[in-house]
């Protein structure tokens, strides 16, 4: 078992070590004031240096030599161009069998609907018979929309 000497120095020793470890960190982290920098804002650096091109001492670019074409008879220049084969080429482009798109539905007139909401529509005085006939053109028009058919007076 350690001496009661011997566990106060290992105790003394770990408070050393984290009290340097923690002053060391506040030093790391700790900024200086604005005030206390030799900072100037309006200071711009330098510009850069011009380069001489002539003692720089890379290559000027080449462009790389045009692919060669093996299989073909080369045209010296100022002859005429190479006679095309029409065998393998068609004189006409084939056309696309194309279906003519569907006539265009007539120009609808403007229904009786569309004029009476223009004219303007006084719907608390309609009669019962103007009630049945909008009720009846609904009840058409939502059967053919959802396709649900019902019974007439339902």
């Amino acid at each position: 078992m350690p001496s009661f000497g011997d566990i106060k120095d290992r105790a003394s020793k770990f408070k050393d070590t984290s009290v340097n470890k923690v002053k060391d960190t506040r030093d790391r982290y700790q900024s200086t004031s604005s005030k206390n920098l030799d900072w100037d804002p309006n200071h711009k650096p330098p510009p850069p240096a011009p380069i001489s091109r002539a003692v720089s001492n890379k290559p000027a670019y080449v462009p790389p030599p045009p692919p060669s074409r093996t299989g073909q008879p080369s045209v010296p220049t100022g002859s005429r161009p190479p006679v095309i084969r029409r065998d393998t080429r068609p004189d006409q482009v084939p056309t696309l069998n194309v279906t003519p798109s569907p006539p265009l539905p007539p120009a609808r007139t403007p229904s009786a609907a569309s004029i009476s909401s223009s004219v303007g529509i006084d719907w608390s005085n309609l009669s019962e018979r103007d009630k049945e006939t909008l009720f009846s053109w609904l009840d058409e028009y939502f059967a053919r929309r959802f396709n649900v058919h019902t019974q007439p007076g339902q």
